[in-house]
This record gives structure tokens, sequence and C-alpha cells, in this order.
């Protein structure tokens, strides 16, 4: 089964195509123009910028010192012959990203069902979420999806600010 080259998701039908790099919507296709700018981000800052979000508040709860990280939900719509699933990273606590899981099995439950490819695909999000409720992150520092995330969030503004810079001149 192939993975989104941009947030790491199965896909299951279909996807976007980029030369050799495969994506699971037109959303993750965009950022994978990203994954390259990121690849010029010095290791040491993306390092440190991992090290102080996981140490620091949730950007949620505001809690501190409860290892912030990414956490992953998965939902899915369907209505007569309409369907859409998504996955989605949030950075946040474990106890913020379990809520959220929660809700996004819930919402699978009562809207995943009626059309589509729903029938087939809601089962697969709700253990997805299930799964990622279960999972225990490890704690003793961030994970590198953090890191990935941070270093395409730096390439991202970088890029903004350089377009705004060019758009001013």
């Amino acid at each position: 089964m192939a993975k989104c080259a941009y947030c790491g998701t199965s896909i299951l039908f279909g996807g976007k195509q980029t030369g050799d790099k495969r994506y699971c919507s037109s959303k993750c296709q965009q950022g994978g123009y990203l994954l390259a700018a990121a690849q010029t981000v010095p290791l040491d800052v993306v390092k440190k910028l991992a090290l102080d979000v996981h140490t620091g508040p949730c950007p949620r709860c505001k809690q501190r010192n409860v290892h912030v990280d990414v956490h992953m939900t998965y939902e899915v719509y369907s209505v007569i012959f309409y369907s859409r699933w998504s996955s989605e990273q949030h950075i946040c606590c474990r106890k913020c990203g379990v809520k959220l899981q929660r809700m996004s099995a819930v919402y699978c439950m009562l809207c995943g069902w009626w059309g589509g490819w729903g029938w087939l695909v809601t089962p697969v999000q709700i253990s997805k979420n299930i799964r990622a409720i279960r999972h225990t992150p490890d704690l003793s520092g961030p994970s590198a999806e953090l890191e990935n995330l941070l270093r395409i969030k730096i390439a991202a503004q970088a890029l903004k600010n350089n377009q705004q810079t060019t758009a001013a001149n």
C-alpha cells in the first residue's frame, strides 16, 4: 500500500502523483513542494525548535510539562454518492490528542457510513483513530514527525517571507 510522501498516511485509492512522489490529497501535494525547501533548513535549528515545542506548553490547553508532540486524527464523511476521508496532524499534548482522536472516531461513526466508499473507509478510519489513541508516544524527546512538521513550517514561513519581500520590491 502506498504512503503519502508528505503526511505518511496510507493511500487506499487514488491520490496525486508528482514525479516519483505520491500524495493522498491536493493539500499534501502542495505541501510536498515545501519538502524540497524544507531540506535546506539546518538540522540544529530544527532540533532546537522541536525540543522547545516538545518541552513547552500545549498550544491547545496551555498546560506545561505535558510533552507536546504530533497526534494524528482520521475522518470520513459520506453522503449518497460522495465520500471524503482525511487525516490531520495536530501539535498538542497527549491528553488533547486523545480527545481529538475520540471526537474523530465519533464523527466517523456518525457521518461515515451514508454512501459512496463510506461503508468501506469508515471502519478503517475508526480503527486508525483507535490505534492512535492506544499508541504510547516516546516521552524522552520530540518525535521525527514533530521535527519534520516543524521543518516544513519553517520552510513555509521562509517562502512566505521571500514572496512578501519580492512583492514589495
